[in-house]
């Protein structure tokens, strides 16, 4: 079964349930696909391994990361599950660390360096960047908070799950400041839902994991100049120059808009398409930064 934007489901006989628990699959496939072209020779594609199995292994794993796992970002974070609508707003710490440890092992098993930003995102909800606005880590004691459950009620217990889950993905930030700082930066400054499509209508993505065929006349949301085919989560880090800003394309050609982008100084802006792949990368200033965002992909800014 396929779901919109390329999620990939907790289990075989699922036809549109999506459940974070499912979290690390796209992990274990990109593993998995080590596996299988481990003994490809150089002559082969390091991405399919001239198998069959290996780009279909590949295929799945770069539609969870780098189509359906900016949409999550942008529009609700890590919830519990949609159904395909979502349909559990609940959000623990497992949700949002295995997003992160799937889009660092798609990112280096399968070389999209772009998805690595992904993951900073990704782990910003243990800072502040989930329902509740509040930091759910705490470094004093090494504690994890075992969820929020809406309407940003943190419950404040700290089991097994939530500890170990927040400790994986501390290490994973102390082992890389780069992504650590994008991780810091995680006071929610600004969102722009978009004109998401209806995912409780059937799905007629094609191969690129677009989505539904958004091909109509582009009109603008209410801030007069961002195309509604484009949602996107701006973040801040008061106090500092820091800010990232994380925009999803749900058209078939590329968009173009200005989006905020918090913090001060020159920034870095990078474009990629619905695998992950880079395709643009260009500085940027001022508070508002021009992006192009690739038809289904996704654009990262970040100073």
């Amino acid at each position: 079964h396929t779901s919109p934007f390329g999620a990939l489901l907790p289990w075989a006989r699922s036809r549109s349930v999506w459940h974070a628990w499912g979290g690390l699959a796209a992990a274990g496939l990109a593993r998995a696909h080590q596996v299988i072209t481990s003994s490809g020779g150089g002559s082969r594609s390091p991405e399919t391994g001239g198998c069959p199995t290996a780009a279909a292994v590949a295929e799945a794993a770069l539609a969870d990361t780098a189509s359906f796992t900016p949409y999550l970002l942008v529009t609700t974070g890590p919830d519990n599950s949609w159904l395909p609508a979502s349909t559990d707003r609940s959000q623990v710490a497992y949700g949002a660390q295995s997003r992160m440890e799937s889009l660092l092992e798609v990112a280096g098993c399968l070389h999209r360096p772009a998805l690595t930003a992904l993951a900073g995102i990704a782990a910003s909800w243990f800072f502040g960047n989930n329902p509740a606005g509040e930091p759910m880590y705490d470094p004093t004691t090494g504690r994890t908070f075992d969820g929020i459950d809406v309407p940003g009620l943190v419950h404040r217990d700290s089991g097994a799950e939530s500890t170990i889950h927040g400790l994986l993905a501390m290490l994973a930030l102390d082992a890389d400041p780069g992504l650590a700082a994008i991780a810091t930066t995680a006071t929610v400054a600004a969102r722009h839902p978009g004109a998401a499509p209806d995912r409780t209508a059937p799905d007629h993505t094609g191969p690129d994991h677009t989505g539904p065929d958004h091909t109509a006349p582009d009109h603008t949301g209410p801030d007069h100049g961002t195309p509604r085919q484009l949602a996107w989560i701006a973040l801040g880090s008061p106090g500092t120059g820091h800010g990232t800003v994380l925009v999803r394309s749900f058209a078939r050609v590329d968009r173009r808009a200005l989006v905020p982008l918090p913090g001060a100084g020159p920034a870095l802006i990078t474009a990629s398409d619905p695998t992950g792949r880079m395709v643009s990368r260009h500085g940027g200033c001022g508070a508002m930064v021009d992006v192009v965002v690739p038809p289904g992909g996704f654009v990262v800014g970040r100073r």
